[in-house]
């Protein structure tokens, strides 16, 4: 796996035992750029940080990981039986009491309609999946044929597929923060900002992008917190004239058309993850019912016509 870790660092001398801002970037895991900024003591401190943030990207990634032959979420879905890393374990878990909560908004076992897509969208000609092949991929997405039995896992439909795309990178940011208790940074994992600490007393601010360019609609003063966006900008690819996005209705079996982009505050990143997903898959007043089993937590619909609602703090 190819990776690079271009190191810079940005030094702000306020006195002379003040903590230094430092940056880096981190390529080659979950299919996106992962950033770093925050202040530490040294510069030792910053790569040691980084050091356990690439760890632990790198050891969920190979558990999760179900478009390469070597990763262990592949191999399950091709052998239908595995024993798994607790890793792997811990997040189809996760995943099952997902679905349970959001009654099938988020779904991960998904897998069999959402590489239809795959393949539509990575094709060297995209191209539209046929609605009646969808439909046969959808009888072979129920949760209840995942059978676990220690660490062993058992597809029990020969034709089910696990997905963790709607979880895995809010899963492995609660981990992270765990792992970096006491940290003062923002670790953004496209599209899902893990805020640690409270940027000196100040509040870091998480920017949501806008749906219509590379311009900030809003921006949140988060701590100790994330701040998790879903959104038609994000993947995506054109046929006939019209886009079609990465967030796949389990209710239609084609892209949600309800909203530009929704946003989750909570200080649960996994949930705030899957839950991005999941109002994304169902009207507002449905999605406000579920989130009454979340204190704390904040949301901001960008609806198809531009118009904005508001669930929470966030506003």
């Amino acid at each position: 796996m190819k990776k690079l870790i271009p190191l810079i660092f940005i030094c702000f001398f306020l006195v002379s035992c003040a903590p230094k801002k430092y940056s880096t970037q981190i390529y080659g895991y979950f299919d996106t750029v992962v950033s770093v900024d925050g202040f530490f003591d040294s510069e030792e401190d910053f790569e040691n940080t980084c050091k356990i943030i690439e760890d632990t990207l790198s050891r969920y990634h190979n558990a999760l990981d179900i478009h390469s032959e070597s990763g262990e979420g592949a191999i399950l879905n091709k052998r239908r039986s595995l024993t798994v890393s607790d890793e792997l374990l811990e997040v189809i878990r996760f995943g099952i009491k997902v679905n349970e909560l959001t009654k099938g908004s988020c779904n991960i076992a998904m897998g069999a309609v959402l590489e239809e897509w795959h393949k539509a969208r990575e094709s060297d000609t995209p191209y539209l999946p046929s609605l009646d092949v969808l439909k046969k991929k959808a009888e072979h997405t129920d949760i209840n044929n995942i059978e676990i039995s220690g660490n062993t896992v058992t597809l029990l439909d020969p034709e089910l597929s696990l997905d963790f795309g709607a979880v895995a990178k809010g899963y492995v940011a609660d981990l992270l923060r765990e792992r970096l208790d006491g940290c003062n940074a923002t670790i953004n994992l496209g599209g899902n900002v893990l805020v640690l600490g409270d940027k000196n007393g100040d509040g870091w601010k998480v920017g949501i992008q806008s749906p219509y360019g590379n311009s900030i609609i809003k921006a949140v003063s988060a701590s100790n917190t994330s701040v998790v966006t879903s959104g038609v900008y994000q993947r995506y690819f054109e046929f006939e004239n019209k886009r079609y996005h990465h967030i796949i209705s389990p209710h239609t079996l084609y892209p949600s058309e309800s909203y530009l982009s929704v946003t989750v505050v909570y200080d649960n990143s996994g949930w705030a993850d899957a839950l991005s997903t999941a109002l994304f898959n169902m009207p507002v007043d449905e999605g406000k019912e579920l989130l009454r089993e979340f204190d704390g937590i904040g949301v901001m619909w960008i609806k198809a016509d531009g118009k904005i609602e508001y669930y929470g703090n966030i506003e």
